[in-house]
C-alpha cells in the first residue's frame, strides 16, 4: 500500500479538477497531472509561484491581491483569472482554495480549478442580450409613446384615436416581427416590405420587386411604421380605395452619387385611385413621419410627390450599412 503522500498524489493525478497545494510561506510545493497537462509545463516549472507566470497579465495583480489577503487572514477564496493553456490560449479558471491544518496548526491551503471558458462566455452573451433587450424596449416604448402623441395631434376625434393608433401598433409588431425572424440582427428590405403590407396583399393590388438588400434592426422598424402610413393612406384615400387601383413598390440596385456614395431609391407608385387633388393644406401624422421622422432615421431622404394620377413617393436609403 501507498503511504499517506503517495496515496495523496494518486488521488490528485486522477481527479476531474486541476488541484494546487501551498505550503504556509504562499508557495506552492504541489500541482497535480490535470494541472500541469492543462499548462504543458513541468512541475518544477510551477513550484514555488512560477505558476504565476502563465496568468494572463491583466489578471495578474488582482488575482495574486486575492490570494494573498485570503492566505493571510486564513479564509476561503473563491476567484476567477485567465491562465494561458499549453496551447498558447487563454482559458478562464475558477479557482476555489481553502486553508487545511496539520497536527493542529495551519499548514498551508489547498485549491482546485475547473475550466469555465465556455460558461463565462455563456453568461457574458445573457448580459449582452439582456442589456440589448432592455435597449430595445425602451427604444420600443419610445416609440409608441411617440406614436401616441401623434396620432393624438393628427386626429379630428376620439372615436378616430383607437382604430388610428391600434392600425400603427400592429404595424410596429409586424416591423418587430421580420426581424425576429432574423435573430434580431437586422433584416431584408423586402421582408419589411411584405410584412408592413401583409394586410392589404390582394392579389393584382400591390406589387412588390427588386434585388435583396439588408437593414439592421435598429431602422428596420421606423420603415415598417412609415410604409405602414403609405398603404392606410391609400386605403383611406389612394390607390386601394377602389377596386381598379394599384400599387407598384419597387428598388434596384445601388447608385454611387458625385461624392461616391451608393443609395437604394425605393419607388412607391399609386396608380388608378380617385385623383389627388394635390399636397394636403393640413399634414398628417403619415406625411411627419415620413417627410420628418423617416428622413432622419434613414439618413436619407424622402420626396412625396401628390401628382393628380396617384401619390408618389421616393426613399433614398444608404447602402451597405442599410438604414443606419
Amino acid at each position: 500500500m501507498p503511504d499517506g503522500d503517495a496515496r495523496f498524489r494518486l488521488l490528485a493525478d486522477n481527479a476531474p479538477v486541476m488541484v494546487w497545494r501551498a505550503d504556509p510561506s504562499k508557495a506552492c510545493d504541489f500541482f497535480n497531472r490535470p494541472w500541469l497537462d492543462f499548462t504543458g509545463r513541468t512541475l518544477e516549472q510551477e513550484l514555488g509561484f512560477g505558476w504565476a507566470e502563465g496568468v494572463h497579465p491583466d489578471d495578474f495583480d488582482r488575482c495574486l491581491a486575492v490570494y494573498t489577503e485570503a492566505f493571510d487572514a486564513r479564509r476561503p477564496f473563491s476567484m476567477q483569472y485567465r491562465l494561458r493553456r499549453h496551447d498558447g490560449a487563454w482559458r478562464w479558471l475558477l479557482d476555489n482554495g481553502r486553508p487545511y491544518e496539520n497536527g493542529g496548526g495551519f499548514a498551508g491551503y489547498f485549491g482546485s480549478c475547473i475550466d469555465v471558458t465556455e460558461m463565462k462566455q455563456a453568461l457574458d452573451q445573457r448580459d449582452e442580450l439582456v442589456a440589448e433587450l432592455t435597449h430595445r424596449i425602451k427604444n420600443t416604448l419610445a416609440v409608441v409613446v411617440a406614436m401616441a402623441e401623434q396620432t393624438r395631434r393628427t386626429t379630428l376625434s376620439p372615436e378616430e384615436f383607437h382604430p388610428n393608433f391600434l392600425g400603427r401598433l400592429h404595424a410596429l409588431s409586424r416591423a418587430h416581427d421580420a426581424l425576429f425572424r432574423q435573430g434580431w440582427i437586422g433584416t431584408t428590405l423586402e421582408l419589411v416590405v411584405r410584412e408592413a403590407l401583409a394586410p392589404h396583399m390582394e392579389p393584382g393590388r400591390i406589387t412588390i420587386a427588386g434585388p435583396a438588400v439588408t437593414l439592421p434592426a435598429n431602422r428596420a422598424v421606423a420603415l415598417g411604421i412609415a410604409l405602414h402610413e403609405l398603404a392606410t393612406n391609400a386605403v383611406k384615400h389612394g390607390a386601394l380605395s377602389t377596386p381598379a387601383g394599384q400599387v407598384r413598390l419597387w428598388w434596384g440596385e445601388a447608385e454611387a452619387d458625385d461624392q461616391g456614395q451608393a443609395w437604394h431609391l425605393l419607388h412607391w407608385e399609386e396608380s388608378g385611385g380617385p385623383p389627388v387633388p394635390g399636397r394636403p393644406a393640413r399634414r398628417g401624422m403619415g406625411t411627419q413621419l415620413l417627410e420628418g421622422g423617416l428622413a432622419r432615421q434613414i439618413r436619407g431622404a424622402v420626396t412625396l410627390d401628390f401628382a393628380p394620377a396617384g401619390l408618389r413617393c421616393i426613399m433614398r436609403l444608404p447602402a451597405g450599412q442599410g438604414l443606419a
